[in-house]
């Protein structure tokens, strides 16, 4: 079985079991099926709001530029956890793919939560990094800082790889 992962094409073939059962399937990793689909359906229409649409071209640009960000100015690594506290708007869907390929998994909060549960969240997921447009934290960085660091940063590395036993949100 072929995959697409970051524009290269890869053989896998292991199976593994799903719920108890030993029922064979391959694991692909939703980053993977993300960037498929980019490829597959560069021009359609990935993302709609109220003023503007984007491409999943765009999204995916947008997103890797956003993981490279995170990668080398925030240290973010698999395995790392990243909260996420935004409003719903056009950004949160590149924030949530960049920090998925990053490696990192994503934690939601909800705008609505307070800020002491917020903290709280963040110290019990022993979050690395927060992404919020609240006035953040030693630890946090606001989305709109996020896109201008990436609209000046080059794509330079090959994205880390999920692995099975890893998380994609909590």
């Amino acid at each position: 079985v072929n995959h697409f992962v970051s524009g290269e094409i890869k053989s896998r073939t292991d199976t593994l079991p799903l719920y108890g059962a030993q029922i064979p399937f391959e694991f692909v990793p939703l980053t993977d099926a993300f960037m498929a689909t980019a490829g597959r359906y560069p021009e359609h229409i990935a993302l709609e709001w109220e003023n503007g649409s984007m491409s999943y071209r765009d999204l995916l640009r947008q997103s890797r530029q956003l993981a490279e960000v995170l990668i080398v100015q925030y240290s973010i690594q698999p395995g790392d956890r990243v909260l996420i506290n935004m409003a719903r708007t056009e950004q949160l869907l590149p924030v949530i793919w960049a920090v998925m390929l990053s490696g990192a998994t994503y934690i939601p909060a909800d705008k609505q939560y307070p800020a002491a549960r917020i903290k709280y969240i963040m110290e019990q997921s022993e979050a690395k990094l927060a992404i919020t447009d609240d006035k953040g934290t030693d630890r946090s960085v606001s989305p709109e800082k996020l896109f201008r660091e990436a609209a000046l940063i080059a794509i330079n590395r090959q994205l880390p790889r999920w692995q099975p036993h890893q998380p994609v949100y909590i």
